[in-house]
C-alpha cells in the first residue's frame, strides 16, 4: 500500500514540476511582439489626425502634421501583447544637419480596441518646428508585455524599427 502512495506521490511532483516548468520555459522563449513594422513612409498628414490645433500642408514642413504610415506583419493572428505603459513607444528623429531629437514618447495605435485589424499602422505626430529642409530619418523603438513572465520580471519585447527617410521641404 505504501509503494501506491510513493507512486501516486511522485506523479503528482512530476506532473506539477512539468506543469510549472514547460510554461516558463515557453514565455522565456517568446520575443515577438504582435507585429513586425517591415517598412514605413512619412507623409502629411490630415486634420482629423493631428488636431484641430496643428498646421496642415501639402508637403512634409517643419511644424506640420506628418503621418508616418507602416507595413506591418501580424504575429500569431494576433498576439494581445500590452504596452509596458501607457507611453511605451520612443521616437526619435536625425535632421539633415545631422542632430538627433527625441519626439514625445507616445502610446499605441494598434490593437483591437485601438485600430482594426490591418496591414497598416498610421502614427500622426507634429514635426518639431526646429526641424530643417532636406533628408531626415524616423526611427522608433516599441515594448510590449506578451506573457506573464515578461510582465512579472518587468522583461518586455522591444522592437526597433526600419529607419524611416523623408524629406522636409522648405
Amino acid at each position: 500500500m505504501q509503494w501506491i502512495f510513493q507512486l501516486v506521490s511522485t506523479f503528482l511532483m512530476v506532473s506539477g514540476t512539468v506543469a510549472l516548468t514547460v510554461p516558463m520555459v515557453l514565455w522565456a522563449l517568446d520575443r515577438n511582439g504582435p507585429y513586425d513594422r517591415l517598412f514605413g513612409v512619412i507623409v502629411s498628414g490630415h486634420q482629423m489626425e493631428c488636431g484641430p490645433d496643428a498646421n496642415y500642408y501639402d508637403e512634409v514642413r517643419p511644424n506640420g502634421c506628418v503621418v508616418v504610415e507602416w507595413t506591418i506583419e501580424l504575429h500569431d493572428n494576433y498576439k494581445n501583447c500590452s504596452p509596458i505603459n501607457s507611453l511605451h513607444v520612443s521616437r526619435t528623429i536625425m535632421g539633415a544637419d545631422g542632430v538627433t531629437h527625441d519626439l514625445p514618447r507616445t502610446e499605441r495605435y494598434f490593437g483591437p480596441d485601438r485600430q482594426p485589424f490591418s496591414e497598416k499602422l498610421r502614427r500622426p505626430f507634429v514635426l518639431p518646428a526646429f526641424s530643417v529642409p532636406g533628408p531626415a530619418t524616423y526611427h522608433s523603438e516599441a515594448c510590449f508585455v506578451c506573457n506573464p513572465l515578461q510582465k512579472f520580471a518587468n522583461w518586455p519585447v522591444c522592437k526597433t524599427t526600419p529607419d524611416v527617410t523623408y524629406e522636409v521641404a522648405n
